[in-house]
């Protein structure tokens, strides 16, 4: 068996009461052209015509914790220490998930805070990576363990910095490259918080962001994960 991460690798050989030596963990990789240069422009001083970007980047549902991103904005928005700030959000939308963006657009407008939310709805490649280039930090609060992780390498191919829930693979990922700063799950206080240290410190933000650009530059170029397919498909095969 193959898993996408040492989390799941584990999950699985405990949730199918099976050795772990036999999964072997192949990362996954990105088709990396067109990504940011290693140099990142620098952004200018947030303002409220250019207020700073907290992305997300992922489908629009329950699981993926759009809602307490919604929540931490309206903890930041009422903070007199920070920056003009605002939330962009991409990715699917489907059907079934429309009431749930409803509410949460509704509850914002309610509470006044609708100017500084912005969902710009299902993007393309070219659209996808102009988005993570325009961000100034990453933020998807899933509400469960993730097994591959995906947005965030993706965010980090262009040298965002992201803020994610210490659970899942996400841990694992920030250990490993660096590139952001973990929360308590499910808990929108601790979202602001994690949030906040990364606004009020650029320098750690630009760190994060070239720390975690080198590193999935370097370990999940797509190439690198198709070789040691090939390589294990090979091993197991006796060629």
């Amino acid at each position: 068996l193959i898993a996408p991460s040492n989390y799941y690798a584990e999950f699985m050989a405990d949730y199918l009461a099976m050795p772990s030596d036999r999964i072997t963990v192949i990362r996954p990789g990105l088709y990396l052209e067109g990504h940011a240069p290693a140099q990142k422009s620098p952004r200018p001083t947030p303002s409220a015509e250019h207020p700073l970007t907290i992305g997300y980047f992922s489908r629009i549902c329950p699981t993926k914790g759009l809602h307490q991103l919604a929540e931490a904005l309206g903890i930041l928005l009422k903070d007199p220490t920070l920056p003009p700030l605002r939330v962009v959000a991409a990715g699917y939308l489907g059907r079934a998930d429309r009431s749930y963006l409803r509410r949460i657009l509704r509850n914002l407008k309610h509470r006044g805070m609708d100017a500084w939310f912005q969902y710009i709805g299902e993007v393309d490649r070219p659209g996808k990576i102009a988005f993570l280039q325009s961000i100034d930090v990453l933020s998807i609060p899933t509400t469960r363990p993730e097994s591959k992780g995906l947005a965030a390498l993706e965010a980090w191919a262009n040298a965002a910095p992201a803020v994610l829930p210490n659970h899942g693979v996400f841990s694992e990922l920030v250990a490993r490259t660096g590139g952001g700063l973990l929360h308590d799950p499910n808990r929108p206080s601790a979202l602001a918080a994690s949030l906040k240290q990364m606004i009020q410190d650029p320098e750690l933000a630009r760190q994060c962001g070239a720390r975690a650009r080198e590193a999935v530059h370097r370990d999940h170029d797509i190439r690198r994960s198709a070789e040691k397919t090939i390589g294990l498909y090979r091993e197991l095969g006796g060629a």
